[in-house]
């Protein structure tokens, strides 16, 4: 089986409504800053403007998460903040 292709990281966030979970393709930057501070963020409750891979920024009310976690994103996911695909 061939890997997956990648195209960079994803802030997947499941609300505490029950929500489907939210995934925010985010910059490579913002995936780093997430890597070291996600926990407490979603352990205060934080409040959080998230740079987006295509140059935007979402803001993020962690206190509203049940979960929030990094992940590989795939080139087929659907993500908010990705760039529109040029062909």
């Amino acid at each position: 089986m061939a890997p997956m292709s990648t195209s960079g990281q994803a802030l997947i966030l499941h609300p505490v409504n029950g929500g489907g979970p939210l995934t925010i393709a985010v910059s490579e930057e913002a995936a780093q800053e997430l890597r070291t501070g996600l926990v407490e963020l979603v352990r205060n409750g934080a409040t959080e403007v998230v740079p987006t891979q295509d140059g935007g920024e979402v803001v993020v009310n962690f206190a509203q998460l049940v979960t929030a976690h990094l992940s590989a994103l795939g080139r087929g996911t659907a993500a908010y903040g990705r760039p529109a695909k040029t062909d």
